[in-house]
């Protein structure tokens, strides 16, 4: 798939999480994590939740997917780009997402403590006991990358599931206009849908 079907797809993906804590009151629950806070207690949080996703979004798959190939030689002097085991495997790509998570929690943290940025959404106070906080942003970088991997089991010959193995769903080709546009174009009326029922 094209890199910006990646990133709106991958964005759309993340984006439902944002009604986890609706869903838990919904159902009667009476306590809360500092994740599940940090999601959905106020307006201006769950916009931090989007900036998040965005984040997420953009960065694990960019990296996955620059990182991510290697140049095959063909006769007469083409060269194309082959999808790579180190990052495009059901094993490899999660350890991407996730470092990208650990990186994004020390950096949120590092703000929070040396330039006390959060200090007016309430943040201190939530982030007090701060495991639940970056075991959260990790699974947010592990989920992307799998997000990754589905679009790409859709095209040429899948993604690794062993080291020489390959496993795809379809066989489309990765620039393929129209299954590009309709992933974009599904995951933007998701993405619609979601913000208008949730920030406004």
């Amino acid at each position: 798939m094209r890199l910006i079907t990646h990133y709106v797809f991958s964005f759309a993906s993340l984006l439902p999480f944002i009604w986890i804590p609706l869903i838990l009151k919904s159902m009667g629950a009476q306590t809360y994590t500092e994740a599940s806070i940090l999601i959905g207690n106020t307006a201006q949080l769950r916009t931090v939740f989007v900036g998040l996703c965005i984040w997420f979004s953009l960065c694990v798959n960019f990296v996955l997917d620059r990182a991510g190939h290697n140049r095959l030689m063909l006769r007469g002097g083409w060269d194309i780009p082959v999808r790579a085991w180190r990052t495009h495997s059901v094993y490899t790509a999660p350890i991407w997402g996730g470092f990208i998570g650990i990186l994004t929690a020390l950096v949120s943290l590092l703000a929070q403590t040396n330039f006390h940025l959060l200090q007016t959404s309430g943040l201190p106070e939530i982030l007090e006991e701060k495991l639940p906080l970056k075991l959260t942003l990790v699974l947010l970088g592990v989920y992307t990358s799998y997000t990754h991997l589905l679009l790409d089991s859709l095209t040429g010959n899948g993604v690794y599931t062993h080291r020489h193995r390959r496993v795809a769903l379809a066989h489309f080709k990765y620039n393929n206009a129209s299954l590009n546009v309709s992933v974009i174009l599904l995951s933007l009326l998701v993405v619609y849908y979601i913000l208008v029922h949730t920030l406004f």
